[in-house]
């Protein structure tokens, strides 16, 4: 049983893919943790993305989905799909959820912290339009008070959707989720950030989960051919969130069930990455 003197004040962000979201029996057993977790006294943040369901939605509107180096091409009208289902139909989602199970919850407006500059694209004869990278993360404004010398989330579970105001112009820009949940991370300081996947942690060549990384080893996985594709960009934004002061990552399956208060109990979980 989770003790909550193991986890009072520690800030722990998660980060969701859009598949933990729309199976049904995984978004309840994540809320419920965050829920068990904000009454034990962490402070919880949650990022998540949801691509498929933008994808389905750019379909229905009569918009092909196109990605560059797995990064979803964001013209004008992709940008206004991508802001309705992150910032209202998903981020409303989880945070009904988590009500239900009787937490409190901030999200939507209250919780658009991120601010963004264009991201450079590496190929000149490809526009990714509008997305973005993260230059700022902005304090949650009226959420944080003092205890004991330090900023403490004011008993809310935060829901954050990865999409940015640019920080020239106030416009809007789509934001990768991993490396949205870094920049969180890494601005609040966090004691824990877990990264929710549908796989047993980062896997070795016989598809084995790796117990635990040091984040000098990072760069070896991807020249060895164990890290590849799009899980080179997510260990990168991983590798980054350590440089920046993260205390500790766990990538873990975010489909069994407690898997958040297991890891935390101290048993053995996922990939942990220090």
């Amino acid at each position: 049983m989770l003790e909550a003197i193991k986890i009072v004040n520690r800030l722990i962000v998660i980060k969701l893919s859009g598949k933990n979201i729309d199976d049904a029996a995984c978004l309840e057993d994540i809320s419920r943790q965050s829920v068990v977790l904000q009454k034990l006294g962490a402070q919880v943040m949650l990022v998540h993305g949801g691509g498929q369901r933008i994808n389905l939605a750019l379909k229905d509107a009569g918009i092909t989905p196109k990605f560059h180096e797995g990064q979803r091409i964001t013209d004008d009208a992709t940008m206004e799909i991508v802001a309705k289902v992150l910032g209202e139909e998903v981020n409303h989602q989880l945070a009904e959820s988590i009500r239900q199970k009787g937490g409190e919850v901030i999200c939507g407006k209250q919780t658009q912290v991120l601010r963004s500059a264009p991201l450079s694209n590496n190929s000149d004869d490809v526009s990714l339009g509008r997305v973005g990278k993260v230059v700022e993360v902005k304090p949650l404004l009226n959420q944080f008070r003092e205890q004991d010398g330090g900023l403490v989330l004011d008993g809310k579970i935060a829901v954050i959707a990865p999409i940015a105001r640019d920080i020239a112009d106030n416009s809007e820009y789509n934001i990768n989720a991993d490396w949205a949940a870094t920049a969180i991370a890494a601005a609040y300081q966090a004691d824990y950030l877990f990264y929710m996947t549908d796989q047993e942690g980062i896997l070795d060549g016989e598809h084995k989960a790796i117990e635990r990384i040091d984040k000098e080893q990072i760069s070896q996985l991807i020249e060895q051919g164990i890290v590849t594709d799009g899980m080179i960009p997510k260990i990168l934004s991983m590798r980054e969130a350590l440089q920046q002061g993260v205390k500790q990552i766990a990538v873990v399956n975010g489909f069994t069930r407690n898997i958040i208060c297991d890891f935390l109990d101290g048993k053995s979980a996922g990939t942990t990455i220090y």
